[in-house]
Formats: C-alpha cells, structure tokens, sequence
C-alpha cells in the first residue's frame, strides 16, 4: 500500500511536522492506521525457516503520534508464547513475552501497544519456537519523527567569574508544532549532568516561559549546560511524547584573546595582541619571554583591549603569551592564589621567579635571631611572582603579616606566537572552493559519533561513544544499525530478558555505574574485507574499580549472511580481551587496534591517572575464539573463556592465545593510545598518551619494543591538560615517516623513519576549547588530513570546530632541505559551519571529530558529533585526483 505526502499530512494528528512517521523497510513491514479494513498479506511465521521470506507476519504499526503496535502471526504448530525483544537501544526495554495465538481464526493477528517516549530509530525482533526446540527471529524497524525541538534564546552565555549574573534562558515552541487547541503540551528543562528529567513542566511560550540560573551556579563552575525539550500528552492513556532536546551552555571564564591563538608572525613588525574586556576591570598578561628583556616571566597590567609587542623582543622561535582578568584595585583573580605570609619579622630569601610546581620551595623567611627558618612553598603551580620587585636575588628585610608572593594558574585564554616560522598556512580558505557543497547524513542513534572508515565497496561504517552498535551508511546514504551481540539473562519476577552489562561508564569522577555500552568505542578500520572496531569499556578516572570493565574487540564480515534462527547478528565475531587482574573485573580500557602479519594488535591503555603499566596484545583472528555471548559477569567463565593470555613459551600462531607485551620500561608512565601499521615492514606503532615517547614494536627485533623520547613533551601546566601535557593521540604511518597529533597542544609532529628525528608543526586554531581530533592519510595527493573539534557545548566559537590538510611533500622537501625549501604550507577550511543540521534536529554547533578519505574518489567522511551526522565532502575534479 503507497500514499502520497498529500494522504500522510492529511493523516497527521495534532502536530505538523515534517513527516510524522516513515517505516524504514528492512523485513518488518509497517502501514499508517487510516481506519479502513487491510489484508495483510504475509507469511505467518514458521520456526523451522533458515532464510526469510519476503513478507513475514511480523510489523510494526504507529498511530496516534507515538502510539506503536507490534503485529504477528505465526503457524499452529508453535509454542503459546512469544519473546519480543528491544533490539536497537541503549535502554532494552523489552516488551517482553506475549501469546502466540489470540484468535480461533488461523489468519488472525496478536498484537501489543504501547507508547514510545521519543522520536528516533526502533528496531524489536519477535522469537517464535516450536515444540521441537526450533526458532526464528524476526525483526521489524520504525523510524518515528518526533516534534521539533524548542528555540532557545539567553542572550550572552559568557559570565564573568569576578562578576557573576544571574542567566535567564527563554524558549519558543518551534512554529512547525502547533495547532490548535493544545492543552497538554510544555516545556522540560534540566542540566546536562542530570540523568532524569524531573523538573517542572514549563509554558510553549508567554511571558512565564523562561528559567532563571542564579548567579551563584556561576562562581564554581566552568561550564553549564541545559537541555531543553518540548513534550506532549498524546490522544489516550500512556507515557508523554518528546522533541530531541536543544542544548544552551554558559561559559564561566575571563577575558579571551580574539583571532587564532596560534599566530604565525614576523620579527619585522610590531605585534598586537587584542582581546575581550568583558571581566572584571583589567587584564593581566603573563610570558616568560616577551613582555620583558630579561630572562624572568613578566606580569602586565592593561586597562585596554589591546598590548603591543616591539618587534625587537619578537626573536625567532615560539612565545607564550597568558591571559587573565582581575579586579582593581584589590587584584582579585580567578587563577590568582597568594602564598603564605611571613610568620615573623626576618629576612626574605627568594628563589628566581619562574614556573613552579604546587608544593615546591619558593622562598624561605629567615625569622630574627636566626632561630627558626620559615618554609614558604608555591600554593599551586604556576608562575610565581614576588612582591618585591627588587632585582637582585638575596636575603631582604620583611615584615609579620607581608605578603610574599603570588602565582597564576590555569589561564583562560592563552596566545601561541611562532615568530619567523617555516610554515605557510593558508586559514579560512572556503570549503567549497575545493569540495562541493556538502551533504549530511544523520544518524539514528547517539550525538556521539566518534570514528568512521570506509570499506572497499564505498560504503561508510560509524563508531559512536556510549553505543552497543555500529552504522553503515551505503553509498545511497542508506542507514543500517547493527547491535553487537550481549548475552541476555532472564530478570525474574518480571520475565524479561535483559542484556549483561560488562562495561563500566563514568557519570562523574567518583561515581560509576554497569552499562551495556561502552564509553570507550575509540576506533573502527577496515582489514581485509572484514570492519573491525573496539569497545574499551569506560574510561577509569583513576579510582578502585568496584565491578566489571570489559573490553571486546569485534569483527563484522558483510560476506556472511544474518540467520534469523539467532538472536545474535552472526555476522560479528566477538573477542573478549582476557582480564588480567585477581577481581576479573578487566578494566583493560583498550584504545586502538591494527592488523600486521596475520595477527590483530590492540593498545590497551589501562587507566590514565594511574601507575599500571599499559600492555600491547595481539592474536590471530579465527572464529574458534569467538563468544558473542560471553558473560563476563561470572569470574569463573571469564578465566576459561576462549581467547586468554599466552603463558611462557607460548605464541599466537601455534597456541590461539593472545601474545602480551608489558610497557614497562623507561620512561615510567607511558600509556598507549593508537597502533598503526608501517606499510613498509609490518611493524606496529603507537603513540603514548602521556606525551614522552613515540614507540615501534616489531616481532622479529631484539628488544621487541623500542621507544624514541619526543624532544618536546608538552608536559607543562598550561597544555590544559595537566599531567598529559601535549596528549598525542591519532597516529598516521607511510613508507617516509610516522605523524601523530597532539590533542590537547593542537600540534602535527612528524618522526622520519631513516634519520629518527622529530620536526612539528603548529595548526592554526580559534581559542582553547578547540582540540586536534584525529588524522586521515592521502597517499595518492600526499595530503594528511586533519580535523579540528569543538567537543564543549558552550562553544567560544561556533565556527572554531573545522578541519584542515598539511601538505606532506612539503613538509619531507623541507626536513631534508630546509634551505632549498623553507616553507611547510598547510590549509585550514572554513565555512562548514554553514551545513544544515538535519531534518528534526537541533541546530548546534558541529562537533567534527573522526575523518576518513575513499581511495577511490577522493571523497572525505567526517564523523560529526552534538548532530548525529556524517559529514560528506566529494572533491572537485580540480583538487582531487
């Protein structure tokens, strides 16, 4: 049966939007409830088929808006029950087990009801046995457009910490809602950090549809983010019906440079650094190198927007320039802490003035009479300055009760200078001077898309945080959700089958809670013909784990067939890391993966703020080591399941076990990240989150694992990240030399392989809030691609998240001949703010995080998080090939 757009508005009940309900066809089969008598032409369902029909008797029906019901029929010779499973949510809420027959006539239909809170992408399967133990799985999918979101209006999300106003955060129904005679529709609201929508129900709009945020939220927090959604009662009993939420954020910080904040200058002319003044009464500047001649950090004060730096204090090489507000006369700043005053009257010694780390010994208050020494240490780490400016360092007179010393921390805004630099960026070139105008696809699930890669035949493949699933987007942009296989575990008294939950999620430092999602699904690639991709667990913020954090590696091979007699897609191959600790509760937290000489390597990370060592395993795929349906919640099983650690003498090729390679060696602390393989002899290499070494692990060397020290670590207080410093991350690997970004320092570093030297260059960027996601490698144009992620919901700029090229014979021409050719050139595009959010969806800033580039058409795919999109980008034949 087919209508028209003419007949569905027609049918729409209440609400106009844009398209109600559409059935995505898979096998289950759906039709709008118009009231008029249908025959349902299937196959009722017999347990005994190995492959589906065309039309089995199983679909799934909408009416009333948001009003579901599941239809089946099945064969006399079956079992009285059926199980329906929730086959395509992080939830699983099952509807759970239901007659076989309802009616004496053998071509009647059961049926349930029931209401769906949300719009998005539904999938249930219904199992049907019979009395010889045979079954069949049946499923039947639903795509249900749920009403706009609401128009959110704040006026400036910025606050002032040393100033603090209260926000108030109005809305309006969106237009496209709206009919007459509403009476049960309203507005929800609740920060970000809650998990339940408890809040009062709020006005559509008029003068009462606002919320005020007291000022007193905004003196202890960075960041503060609402949801805000619109919800109504449909016709009938049952649960209400909800727009996707619109996300307003407020930034609590100080005064900001404006433009880049990595600038490439010359030491020809003067510099002007420019900036905000809207906290506080003025601004403080913080270098070490350029306020000032001498070798000492410098404070400067300026009352205006703007500082100008002579041009011969501009000497070649990287400056740093901070940034803070402050209140006058009383110098009352946000990341301004006093030392200690001094105890007694004595003598002042003072150590040179500098960076510090909280604790250390700044100065000593040597008390009259030399009877007693006071210990003054720095308050937190930082620059430490000193309130007598005197020069010379030596013993000075001081007073009880006189200050000593302050120190800066954690700047809001910083300014990196490359002075009389090799590299030549060209920023804010338009998109589309290279690229056509872009489409994007959006997703069914989450607005946490992560990785993304291509497979041989075109097709797209997503990895989304916090899922149990994989997309694939074909080449005609049509969507298919996978589940990736859980053991289902009956959860008596109420009957339904419930999915284990192995993996450990966050939901703040000190609390965690049993998930069957992972938040760490980190990396999807393609080996051979197969898509692999990982589910690392959570991310352990360091604390004891007190229950399950389990890893699984998967594999999906598209040249195998789903058979309905499984609830399980058996098209994925499930390899559980082993534990490796006395609990079993894993926690292995794996982060990358590659494929080299027959086996599959993954890093597994083992905790960030933590001194466990992180390991390097690898096995040889074979399906004998597959258990899709492990359950990981019983130690015993998890000590005997298939795929274990190699104990002395023992190999994965001979053995099927999973070789282990500790990283325990010098420097202390490294922690892997991301494998990639050198096309050149098979090796792994990896990165190391902590900043200190690049590594090589090669099979057939002696030693096995090799390190090469970063000459610069970036491991200083004002990387953002402390303790991480620069944070590499993404690795890349061709036949000349190895790349890998930095996330938090926004720098590209190269390792050439022959003479194992580093060089690094510097992306042009916005402000502090933007991060170096992840990389993509153009061999045929010698391009590697990069992408550039605002990942805050209260973006400083909406147009900062972007992505960008650096040019790679370049920059090999320049490191071997930097005389000959002494520039790198590199692009970073704009104007992708400017691709609309998808139909339905919120309009927020991109979030543009993994890239993927298709060999075979030059085409990019960018894994768009906050919109639940693939970004897509097909070249103009005057760029690529």
């Amino acid at each position: 049966m087919q209508y028209s757009l003419t007949d569905l508005l027609n049918h729409l009940h209440r609400f106009r939007w844009q398209l109600l309900f559409s059935v995505l066809l898979l096998v289950g089969y759906s039709r709008i409830n118009t009231g008029e008598p249908a025959v349902w032409e299937c196959e009722a369902i017999e347990p005994s088929w190995t492959t589906l029909p065309q039309n089995p008797c199983f679909r799934a029906n909408v009416s009333a808006t948001n009003r579901v019901t599941l239809e089946w029929r099945v064969v006399n010779d079956v079992s009285s029950e059926v199980y329906i499973f929730d086959d395509m949510s992080r939830s699983y809420d099952d509807p759970g087990t239901h007659l076989a027959f309802c009616e004496t006539d053998s071509v009647s239909s059961c049926s349930t009801s029931f209401r769906l809170a949300e719009g998005g992408s539904y999938r249930w399967k219904i199992r049907v046995k019979d009395f010889s133990g045979n079954s069949v799985h049946i499923p039947a999918t639903l795509q249900l457009a749920g009403p706009y979101p609401p128009r959110l209006f704040s006026g400036d999300t910025r606050i002032d910490p040393l100033y603090p106003t209260e926000r108030i955060i109005q809305w309006t129904s969106d237009a496209r809602n709206m009919t007459e005679g509403i009476e049960d529709a309203w507005i929800e609201i609740k920060p970000r950090t809650d998990l339940l929508w408890n809040s009062p129900r709020y006005p559509l709009s008029g003068p009462t549809a606002n919320l005020t945020v007291p000022r007193s939220i905004f003196r202890t927090t960075d960041e503060l983010d609402y949801l805000v959604r619109e919800c109504y009662l449909p016709d009938g009993p049952g649960s209400k019906f909800c727009s996707p939420p619109s996300v307003i954020g407020f930034h609590v910080g100080t005064d900001v440079f404006e433009g880049p904040v990595h600038r490439h200058v010359t030491s020809r002319e003067n510099f002007v650094a420019r900036f905000s003044t809207g906290a506080g009464d003025l601004r403080v500047l913080v270098s070490p190198t350029l306020l000032s001649a001498d070798a000492a950090p410098k404070e400067m004060p300026s009352a205006g927007s703007d500082y100008t730096i002579e041009k011969q204090r501009l000497t070649p090489g990287i400056h740093e320039i901070f940034l803070t507000s402050c209140t006058w006369p009383d110098m009352r700043c946000p990341n301004r802490k006093e030392a200690e005053v001094a105890d007694n009257d004595g003598l002042l010694w003072r150590f040179p003035p500098g960076h510090y780390q909280k604790g250390e010994l700044i100065a000593l208050v040597i008390r009259s009479g030399l009877l007693s020494i006071q210990s003054v240490l720095a308050p937190s780490t930082g620059y430490v300055f000193f309130e007598k400016t005197d020069p010379e360092i030596g013993l000075l007179p001081i007073k009880a009760g006189e200050k000593i010393a302050h120190i800066y921390s954690r700047y809001n805004s910083f300014l990196h200078l490359l002075v009389d630099s090799s590299e030549s960026w060209v920023v804010g070139r338009p998109y589309t001077e290279d690229f056509l105008e872009s489409v994007a696809v959006t997703l069914p699930e989450s607005d946490s898309a992560l990785d993304i890669t291509f497979d041989n035949k075109s097709n797209i493949w997503v990895l989304n945080e916090f899922s149990n699933s994989i997309n694939r987007v074909s080449t005609e942009s049509v969507i298919e959700s996978m589940e990736v296989p859980l053991l289902r575990k009956r959860n008596s008294p109420a009957g339904k089958e419930v999915p284990i939950k192995p993996f450990a999620a966050w939901l703040g430092r000190d609390h965690a809670i049993s998930a069957s999602f992972s938040a760490l699904a980190e990396r999807v690639t393609l080996v051979g013909n197969k898509i692999w991709f990982t589910q690392g667990g959570g991310l352990n913020t360091g604390q004891r784990l007190k229950r399950g954090n389990h890893s699984r590696v998967i594999s999906y091979d598209p040249t195998l067939e789903d058979s309905p007699v499984t609830l399980q897609d058996d098209r994925m191959c499930v390899y559980n890391v082993p534990s490796d600790d006395e609990e079993g509760f894993g926690n292995n937290q794996v982060i990358g993966l590659a494929s080299a000489r027959g086996r599959i390597w993954i890093a597994e990370m083992r905790g960030v703020f933590n001194d466990t060592h992180s390991v390097v395993s690898s096995f040889v795929p074979n399906s004998t080591l597959c258990e899709n349906t492990l359950d990981q919640a019983s130690q015993y099983l998890t000590d005997v399941q298939a795929l274990r650690y190699c104990d002395a003498g023992e190999n994965p090729e001979q053995d099927g076990c999973a070789g282990r390679i500790v990283l325990d060696m010098e420097p202390a602390g490294i922690k892997v990240a991301h494998l990639e393989t050198d096309p050149a002899d098979g090796s792994v290499w990896f990165s190391d989150a902590s900043g200190q070494v690049l590594g090589n692990i090669n099979v057939d060397r002696k030693p096995q694992v090799v390190v090469y020290p970063l000459p610069d670590s970036h491991r200083k207080h004002f990387d953002r990240m402390p303790g991480l410093g620069g944070f590499p991350w993404n690795i890349k690997v061709d036949e000349h030399a190895v790349y890998f970004g930095e996330y938090a320092a926004m720098d590209l570093v190269r390792f050439d392989k022959q003479t194992a030297t580093f060089d690094e260059v510097h992306i042009p960027y916005s402000n502090s809030q933007i991060k170096l996601h992840s990389l993509a490698l153009d061999s045929d144009r010698n391009r590697l691609w990069f992408t550039l992620s605002n990942e805050t919901w209260a973006p400083l700029d909406t147009a900062g998240s972007t992505i960008g090229y650096v040019d790679l014979a370049s920059w090999q021409a320049h490191v071997v001949n930097p005389n000959k050719w002494p520039s790198v050139s590199g692009v970073v595009y704009g104007g992708l703010d400017a691709i609309p959010a998808g139909p339905g969806m919120p309009e927020v800033h991109q979030s543009f995080r993994g890239i993927a580039m298709n060999p075979v058409n030059g085409q990019l795919a960018i894994a768009t998080s906050n919109r639940s999109q693939v970004t897509l980008l097909k070249p103009r034949q005057s760029f690529w090939p």
